[in-house]
């Protein structure tokens, strides 16, 4: 199958996802205001870096030996669920010496272990077994659990809301089971799919030493790239207000929901270049960088002249501060949209550490104009030093890309001329494609 194929089946089926997540954020965000969003955000921020940790980034190494069939999948489906078993066995323990070491109120304990025990393996199964259906080219499945989930959450978000109910708590409850729930579901659907309760298997000591080297190798470059995008929130929720935290982090959500076209993308261009079949993932690259300059641009100039009522609109009058921050993320989001692809494209060609050593001086760079600017000039100073380092980030990657081809850096960020008939028929072809 194609990339362009692929690419299309891909963007398809995870905007359906996407799309309803949005509608969720919207929903929630209303109901719960800028306060508890910047809490409930914040945390699931934590969690993610100490998932990211204790799991040693192994959803990188099963993308990446599942797609180039070097570790058999029926195998891998096996060690995915032991490892889940595993990292809920750390959690426990590391929520029980966390709670020693603060003196943590008992009637918290009880919560934080609750949402811990949710997230972290609910969102581990659903990154490993996403992986699997990835590398298997199924795009379908997934984002269609994924998706029917989210609806039925914003269903039971609508009703609390639509009853004045005052107390959010069981909400926040349920947000926190749904992960648990679309991770196991996902768990279930692949296994039944690709019948892998009848084949058994389980990884060698050959095969486990070549998974976990790759996925420790990938975690350093993935523990700074998150940093690169989320340190901030840690420097605003210390020197800012709780509204404010609520209001800089879900302008960098829809940030991050700008992101997921090129991350869908670069989940496509990942295993096709870890595959090493198609030799025409680094001629769409450039162009498809030069598409997002140009819809960036248009989404510019949308935004400054509607987005201040807009999110208001939206998400209600306690998000009123996320119209500078996102205005002055845009040209950041710009370059991790290019850089997604880029970073994928490196990764695919077994080139981790360019992109670690970009993701390290583009940390430098932002955790020392947060400390310095956004005691004095706030969530705006945030959003303008995050936007500096991901553009540093981008030419960085730029240059280590054209290593192994010698395209002009103007063919990354400057539009041409042909570029509207490519996707006038892009758009067509996607328009008349019938195999989602």
């Amino acid at each position: 199958m194609g990339i362009k194929k692929l690419l299309t089946q891909s963007i398809f089926w995870r905007v359906l996802n996407v799309t309803s997540l949005l509608v969720m954020n919207i929903f929630l965000s209303r109901y719960l205001q800028a306060a508890n969003m910047g809490w409930i955000f914040f945390l699931i921020n934590t969690f993610s870096l100490v998932l990211l940790v204790m799991s040693l980034s192994m959803e990188s190494g099963i993308t990446f030996f599942a797609s180039s069939n070097a570790i058999a999948k029926n195998r891998l489906v096996y060690f995915s669920l032991v490892w889940a078993v595993v990292i809920t066995a750390i959690t426990v323990a590391g929520a029980f010496i966390y709670f020693n070491i603060t003196n943590t109120e008992e009637s918290l304990q009880f919560e934080y272990l609750f949402f811990a025990l949710c997230f972290i393996p609910g969102s581990l199964l659903t990154n490993c077994f996403t992986a699997l259906f990835y590398a298997g080219r199924n795009y379908a499945v997934p984002n269609i659990i994924l998706f029917l989930t989210n609806i039925i959450l914003i269903i039971i978000i609508v009703q609390s809301g639509s009853g004045n109910s005052k107390a959010p708590d069981a909400l926040i409850n349920l947000y926190f089971l749904y992960f648990l729930v679309q991770g196991l579901l996902l768990a279930i659907a692949y296994m039944v799919q690709y019948k892998s309760l009848s084949d058994i298997g389980f990884i060698s000591s050959a095969e486990m030493k070549l998974l976990f080297r790759y996925s420790i190798a990938a975690l350093l470059a993935n523990v700074l790239f998150f940093l690169v995008y989320r340190v901030d929130y840690w420097f605003v929720e210390y020197y800012c207000s709780k509204q404010a935290l609520g209001n800089y982090i879900q302008a960098s959500k829809l940030g991050q929901l700008l992101l997921l076209i090129p991350n869908m993308i670069a989940g496509t261009v990942f295993p096709e270049t870890a595959r090493k079949e198609n030799n025409t993932t680094h001629f769409i690259i450039p162009f498809l960088s030069r598409c997002l300059c140009l819809f960036f641009i248009v989404l510019t100039i949308v935004l400054s002249v509607c987005g201040k009522w807009l999110f208001v609109f939206l998400f209600g009058p306690s998000f009123s501060l996320m119209y500078a921050v996102i205005i002055i993320l845009l040209p950041g989001i710009l370059a991790l949209s290019i850089l997604a692809m880029l970073s994928a494209y490196l990764a695919g060609r077994n080139n981790i550490p360019a992109n670690m050593k970009g993701s390290f001086f583009t940390l430098l760079i932002i955790v020392a104009g947060d400390m310095i600017l956004i005691p004095k000039f706030g969530i705006n100073a945030a959003a303008a030093v995050s936007s500096l380092g991901y553009i540093f980030h981008l030419f960085y990657n730029i240059w280590q890309y054209r290593k192994y081809h010698k395209e002009p850096w103007t063919d990354f960020l400057v539009p041409k001329k042909q570029d509207f008939k490519k996707i006038k028929t892009i758009i067509s072809g996607f328009l008349m494609n019938k195999n989602f």
